[in-house]
């Protein structure tokens, strides 16, 4: 991997909160299903 793909991806990196909460924004917005929501235990694994 290229060097400046791979400082760009470490950037993008987010916790499992993070993504939590991300994809309870996609809930609000209508773009997936609450039931399609992982919890944060099962994204930390």
């Amino acid at each position: 991997m290229n060097k400046s793909l791979s400082i760009a991806n470490s950037r993008l990196k987010m916790n499992a909160n993070e993504m939590h909460e991300e994809l309870l924004k996609k809930v609000v917005e209508g773009e997936i299903s609450k039931d399609n929501v992982s919890k944060v235990s099962t994204i930390l694994n």
